[in-house]
């Protein structure tokens, strides 16, 4: 009996040891075991974690099923880098489309200004020319006949108190003032005395009354004249000529289109080139105003 009862005892005791194992060792060995799985489920993590960190997820379309493309940093960086080259000849192109816009722009300013400023010239000069020949002398103009114009020129010839000085009437109804050479010019010479200039100016006032055509005649004796400004008389008869023109139109603002300078050089004696008082009557110049008005010419 107490064999039995130590052997249930003894039975106890083991169990109770085992019941004892089994609340402290067992369970501890299993807890142990769970906190390394845990312990290695948290360094996948923290791989997995890392390396999706180094390696960026991109969202491209690329099948049906994930949508989702992973690209590693050195590939994203090679596509971001054709993009940029693809695109990184617009800036210098529009720079370069810009500058030509300048240019041009500037060109054309400079162009349409030189015009302008041309123009501007022309106008200028002109109406300097018009200011000195083409404008009329301020009054009205009256339509005179011949012989109102003739008895105009003699009135004028007779207040300069001057006798070399001849006022006719032609056949075909022109009125002509002869002026002779010794008043108008010294020997040789195209420059007008200051004592026959009180009288053009005179006569640029009869002028300036009418618009009749004008024709200024020049001419010589027959003594040959061989000098560097007037080779021959041809030229002398025509500068003296065209002096008296100039002289006129300047004092009475005439249109100079009115007038015809003619040189006749030795050629139109009045007289016979027989003496000296015949020599001096025919180096003349004649203003000769004609019964034609001037109308101006066709092409404006």
């Amino acid at each position: 009996m107490q064999g039995k009862g130590k052997n249930k005892n003894s039975d106890s005791g083991s169990e109770a040891r085992h019941h004892e194992d089994t609340e402290e060792g067992a369970p501890q060995s299993s807890i142990t075991e769970e906190l390394q799985d845990l312990e290695t489920g948290l360094d996948r993590l923290s791989e997995q974690t890392t390396k999706s960190k180094k390696e960026p997820v991109a969202s491209y379309p690329n099948d049906s099923f994930s949508g989702i493309y992973v690209i590693n940093e050195g590939e994203f960086d090679d596509q971001r880098q054709d993009m940029t080259d693809a695109s990184s000849w617009a800036i210098p192109w529009s720079d370069l489309m810009m500058t030509m816009f300048i240019l041009f722009a500037v060109m054309l300013v400079y162009t349409l200004s030189e015009r302008d400023l041309k123009d501007a010239l022309a106008k200028e000069n002109n109406v300097r020319e018009k200011s000195l020949y083409a404008e009329k002398a301020k009054g009205p103009v009256f339509e005179f006949g011949p012989e109102q114009l003739f008895e105009m020129s003699r009135q004028t010839v007779k207040e300069a108190n001057i006798e070399d000085i001849d006022v006719e009437m032609g056949s075909d109804r022109s009125v002509k003032v002869s002026v002779r050479g010794p008043m108008l010019f010294d020997l040789g010479s195209a420059e007008l005395r200051d004592t026959t200039k009180d009288f053009l100016k005179k006569m640029s006032v009869v002028l300036s009354k009418t618009e009749n055509e004008v024709h200024i005649v020049g001419h010589t004796d027959n003594y040959p004249i061989h000098s560097e400004a007037f080779p021959t008389n041809w030229e002398l008869s025509s500068a003296r000529a065209a002096r008296v023109a100039r002289f006129l139109i300047e004092q009475g603002s005439l249109s100079p289109e009115r007038f015809t300078v003619i040189g006749n050089a030795m050629y139109r004696p009045s007289v016979p080139n027989e003496t000296l008082e015949n020599k001096q009557k025919n180096r003349r110049v004649e203003i000769i105003i004609t019964k034609d008005t001037y109308k101006g010419t066709s092409g404006g």
